[in-house]
Order: structure tokens, then C-alpha cells, then sequence
């Protein structure tokens, strides 16, 4: 009694319900065409301009093998690949063999500067097969649809002989959200 008490504390981040626009190089037909353990997206400075200040809240890719995917949000380029130093945040999910869209929500919301490439990069582990990347098709090659390679910041464009995008979607919100 008469004694006076504060209380303080750190209010986390809540998600948006809806998104206010999905990255992605489009959707069809699920299609397995190559193995990778590591796949990604890379949205150039120019393209993703349009986006500057929304934030990714949120990451997808298309399972269909229980195993362990991670998701890596670089801010970077570094020598034609994602800068190891521009590492914005990750989020790792355990999958069952429940085939279909699996939401990664990332530890951080990631802002989009819009003068910097985006990286989204997935990583499959314990899948228990030989990493079948999920694709689809694509009506003409675009290099920054299909990124593939053994670590998040070793990766490569693949041969352009291939007309695919992986299956990889980053949601973003205008960066209004409430706490609870």
C-alpha cells in the first residue's frame, strides 16, 4: 500500500489479415523441373521501385515433401548474388507431407527501399529426396525468376534454356498495422 508500480513492455508486431499486393513471377501447373536445395527470387531496384516503404510481412512456396524450409530476405547485391551482409530477416517452417502453399511469416517485417535489389530465397533440408524444386512454366526466360544453388548467397541464374519461375510469393502491406 502507498508503494507505486510501473509496468513496461515490448509490444510485438502484428501481421495485416490481407496483404495490399503479392511479388511473385506469376502462377500455373505445378511443374518439377530441376533440384535444388536452395531457390530464389530476385527483384531488381528498378522493378520493385513502385513498392518503396511497403514491407514483406510474409513468404510462400509450394511443398510437396515433409522436410524443413527456410526462407532468407536479402536487401542486397552483392557480386551478381544476394549480399551476405544484407540479410532483412528469415522464417523457417517444419512441413508435413501435406502437399500445397505453405506460409513462412518472416521473425521481422522487411521494409522495400526501392533504390535496392530483393532477394527471396527458399531453402529445403531433411526432405528425405533429391530436392524437386517446384516450378512452372513460363512463355518466355526471365533470369530473375529462377535462381538456384547450394547456400541462400551462392546461388546462380539457371541455363535459359529452362522457361520457368519458381513457386515463390512475398506478401507485402502498406505498413499499417495494430498491436495487441
Amino acid at each position: 500500500s502507498g508503494n507505486n508500480a510501473s509496468l513496461s513492455w515490448t509490444t510485438p508486431y502484428c501481421y495485416p489479415e490481407t496483404e495490399s499486393e503479392i511479388l511473385t513471377y506469376g502462377e500455373g501447373d505445378i511443374y518439377y523441373s530441376w533440384t535444388s536445395i536452395c531457390y530464389a527470387h530476385r527483384y531488381l531496384a528498378e522493378d520493385i521501385a513502385q513498392y518503396a516503404n511497403m514491407l514483406i510481412f510474409k513468404t510462400s512456396t509450394y511443398v510437396n515433401y515433409t522436410g524443413t524450409y527456410t526462407v532468407y530476405i536479402y536487401t542486397g547485391t552483392k557480386n551478381n548474388k544476394p549480399d551476405p551482409d544484407a540479410l532483412a530477416s528469415t522464417a523457417t517452417i517444419y512441413c508435413t507431407s501435406d502437399t500445397g502453399w505453405k506460409e513462412l511469416i518472416l521473425n521481422e517485417p522487411v521494409t522495400i527501399s526501392g533504390n535496392k535489389d530483393l532477394w527471396i530465397v527458399m531453402k529445403q533440408e531433411n526432405t528425405g529426396v533429391t530436392y524437386p524444386t517446384p516450378s512452372f512454366n513460363l512463355d518466355t526466360y526471365n533470369e530473375n525468376a529462377c535462381y538456384t544453388g547450394s547456400s541462400p548467397t551462392q546461388i546462380s541464374p539457371i541455363s535459359n534454356s529452362y522457361k520457368i519461375s519458381w513457386l515463390i510469393k512475398a506478401y507485402l502491406t502498406d505498413g499499417t498495422h495494430t498491436y495487441n
